[in-house]
C-alpha cells in the first residue's frame, strides 16, 4: 500500500492540495528530509536578518522610528500608565516592555542594576542594549513567519510547495530588510500571516478552534498596528462562504455562533492593543485626526504618487525581485482554479490591504509588507505547478530547486548587498569621532542639511542647528551669533539643503579638512525610499560604502585643531 503525500494528509479545510504525483517514499523519511530543510532555511533566515542587526549604533536615529516605540516602553517603565503616544497600539510596546523587565531581572542578578530606576536612568547613557533587545524582536518575529508560510504552502501546494514558499520567505528582501528595524512591521506580517494560516485550516462547513484563532490573531495583528483591522475582510468574507455552504438556514448560520464567537475573540483581542480607547479616548481621537492628515497628505506632498503604482513598481518590484513578484501574482490565479473559495479568501486580504496602502499619501515602501508571505506562497504555488508534470520525481525535484533558487536570486542578491552595506560603521558616528579627536570641548559646530542626517556629537560640544521656522540657526534654546567654528556641510540622497548662509559663511576663509563619504553622487540609478529618513538605498547599491549622507568638514581658521589618533583624511 503505498502512503500519500504529507501535504494531502491534512483536514478537509478551505484549502486543500491537489494530489501528488507520486509518492513512493516512506512518510517518516520524507518528512525527517523536509524537516531538515527547513531547519537550513530557517537558519538561513535568521543569519540574514541578524547580519547587520546593530547598524547605525551608537547613533540613536538611524532608524527614527525606533526611538518612538521603545520611548512608550521606558515611559511605563518610569511609572507613567498613559503614554501620550498614540500612532501605534500597544501590544508591541507591551512586548518589548516584557523584554526589557527580562534584561532588568538578568542585570540584577548579575549585580548590574541595583533598582529598576537604575535600569532605567541607564538609557541616557548605555542605550545600545535598548536598541539591541528591540531589533531582536523585529528579527525574532522575521524568522518566525517562515514556518508559517511554510505552512501555508503545504496547504495551497502539492509537495515541495511549503519548502519552497519558506525559502522565498527566507529571502525577501523587502522583509529582510525591515526586520533589521526596531519597528511593529515584521511583527504586523507574522500576525497577518498566522491569522490567514489558520483561516484556511478552518473547516468550511462547520466552525470551531481555528476559526477562533484566526479572529485572534487578526485582533493580535490590529493591536499591533491599525492597518490590521482589514483582516477583517477576509474574516467577513468567509463567514459568508460559510454561510453559503448552509443552503437551509444561511441567515441563521451568518449570524450565529461562529460569527458571535470570531467577533468576540477579535474585540477581545484587539482590546490589549488599545485600552486608550476606553480610557483615553479624547486624546486618542485627536491623535487619530493628526495621523489620518499625515496619511493622506505624506510628509513630502509635493513627492507625492499614485500610491499603488509605487507599492508595485518600486515596493514590491524591488523588495521582491520581478520573478518572484510575477510568480507570486500568478500563484493566486492557480489557487483559484484549484479552488476558488481558497483562492478567493487569499486574495481578498492581499487586494483589500494594496487597496488600501495605495490610497496613502504617505508612502513607505514598509507598507507593502503585509502582502509579502502570500507572493510567496504563491510564488512556489507556481513553481511546483510548473514541474509538477515531471516524471522522475528526483528530476522533478532538482529542477524545482533550480526553478527556485532561480526566482528568488534576485532578492536574495539584494540581501547581501543591503547587509554588506548596514554592516559597516555609519558615516555619522565617523563624523562624531573624529571630531571628538581633532575638536577642543567647547567648539562651536554648524551642521547643514537635513536634521535626520545630522551626527550625534559629545555635549562637550555647541552644535548650531537649523531652524527651519524661524529661518536661523540655534544653539540649543537660544539663538547662534558669531562664527562657528567648524563647519559639516552634508550632501544627502534623500531630500536636504545646505542653507545660502553657510555657503556665505565658507566663503569668509574656513579651510576644507576631511571628507567622509558613504555614498558615490554620480551613482544616479540608487533608489532611495524618499519619504523616509532611512540613508541607504532601497535598490541599487553602487558606489555604497556605508549607511549616511556625505560630509565635508571645514574648519575656522581661529579655531584650534587637536591631533589625535586614527585617520585624519577619510575620503
Amino acid at each position: 500500500m503505498t502512503s500519500r503525500d504529507p501535504a494531502t494528509t491534512e483536514p478537509a479545510g478551505w484549502a486543500t492540495s491537489p494530489p501528488a504525483k507520486t509518492a513512493t517514499a516512506g512518510r517518516g523519511g520524507r518528512r525527517l528530509g523536509a524537516g531538515a530543510l527547513l531547519g537550513l532555511v530557517l537558519v538561513a533566515g535568521a543569519a540574514v536578518r541578524l547580519w547587520g542587526i546593530d547598524f547605525g549604533l551608537p547613533h540613536t536615529q538611524a532608524r527614527p522610528d525606533e526611538t518612538q516605540v521603545m520611548d512608550v516602553a521606558l515611559t511605563h517603565l518610569r511609572g507613567v500608565l498613559w503614554p501620550e503616544f498614540f500612532d501605534y497600539p500597544r501590544l508591541y510596546n507591551y512586548t518589548l516592555l516584557a523584554a526589557f523587565l527580562a534584561y532588568y531581572a538578568v542585570g540584577w542578578i548579575a549585580g548590574t542594576f541595583s533598582s529598576l530606576a537604575a535600569f532605567v536612568a541607564s538609557w541616557p547613557v548605555n542605550w545600545e542594549p535598548f536598541f539591541l533587545i528591540n531589533r531582536s524582536i523585529s528579527a525574532t518575529a522575521g524568522v518566525l513567519v517562515i514556518p508559517v508560510v511554510y505552512a501555508m504552502g503545504r496547504r495551497l501546494g502539492e509537495g515541495g510547495t511549503g519548502l519552497v514558499a519558506a525559502l522565498f520567505m527566507a529571502l525577501a528582501y523587502g522583509h529582510v530588510r525591515d526586520s533589521h528595524f526596531g519597528t511593529t512591521d515584521t511583527t504586523l506580517v507574522l500576525l497577518c500571516a498566522a491569522c490567514m494560516l489558520w483561516l484556511l485550516r478552518a473547516d468550511p462547513r462547520r466552525w470551531g478552534r481555528s476559526d477562533v484563532t484566526a479572529a485572534v490573531f487578526a485582533g493580535l495583528a490590529a493591536a499591533t498596528k491599525y492597518n490590521g483591522v482589514i483582516l477583517l475582510v477576509p474574516l467577513g468574507l468567509s463567514q459568508l462562504l460559510y454561510a453559503w455552504q448552509q443552503p437551509a438556514r444561511r441567515f441563521a448560520a451568518l449570524i450565529g455562533g461562529r460569527a458571535v464567537a470570531m467577533c468576540a475573540s477579535f474585540a477581545m483581542a484587539f482590546a490589549i492593543g488599545v485600552p486608550f480607547i476606553l480610557f483615553d479616548y479624547p486624546r486618542f481621537s485627536r491623535a487619530m485626526g493628526d495621523l489620518s492628515t499625515v496619511l493622506n497628505t505624506g510628509f513630502t506632498p509635493g513627492m507625492r504618487t499614485n500610491g499603488w503604482w509605487y507599492h508595485l513598481a518600486v515596493s514590491l518590484r524591488h523588495g521582491l525581485g520581478l520573478p518572484l513578484l510575477a510568480c507570486g501574482l500568478a500563484g493566486f490565479v492557480i489557487v483559484a482554479r484549484r479552488n476558488w473559495r481558497t483562492g478567493l479568501l487569499l486574495f481578498s486580504f492581499t487586494a483589500a490591504y494594496f487597496a488600501v496602502a495605495g490610497s496613502f499619501g504617505l508612502q513607505f515602501v514598509r507598507y507593502a509588507l503585509p502582502i509579502v508571505p502570500f507572493l510567496c506562497v504563491g510564488a512556489a504555488v507556481t513553481i511546483t505547478a510548473v514541474t509538477r508534470n515531471v516524471p522522475n520525481p528526483r528530476w522533478r525535484a532538482a529542477l524545482t530547486a533550480a526553478a527556485a533558487l532561480a526566482v528568488v536570486w534576485p532578492s536574495a542578491a539584494n540581501v547581501v548587498a543591503f547587509d554588506r552595506v548596514v554592516a559597516r560603521t555609519d558615516s555619522r558616528v565617523l563624523v562624531a569621532e573624529w571630531m571628538a579627536r581633532h575638536a577642543e570641548p567647547g567648539a562651536a559646530i554648524l551642521i547643514s542639511g537635513s536634521r535626520y542626517g545630522y551626527p550625534q556629537f559629545d555635549r562637550a560640544f555647541r552644535a548650531w542647528r537649523w531652524d527651519r521656522d524661524r529661518l536661523t540657526f540655534f544653539e540649543g534654546r537660544r539663538r547662534a551669533e558669531g562664527q562657528p567654528d567648524w563647519i559639516v556641510l552634508q550632501e544627502s540622497p534623500l531630500p536636504s539643503s545646505t542653507q545660502p548662509v553657510v555657503t556665505e559663511l565658507l566663503e569668509t576663509g574656513y579651510q576644507l579638512l576631511t571628507v567622509i563619504r558613504a555614498y558615490d553622487p554620480a551613482e544616479t540609478g540608487n533608489l532611495y525610499d524618499r519619504q523616509d529618513a532611512f540613508f541607504v538605498p532601497f535598490a541599487g547599491f553602487a558606489g555604497v560604502r556605508r549607511p549616511g549622507p556625505n560630509f565635508v568638514i571645514y574648519k575656522h581658521p581661529s579655531a584650534r585643531w587637536l591631533p589625535g589618533p586614527g585617520p585624519d583624511n577619510l575620503q
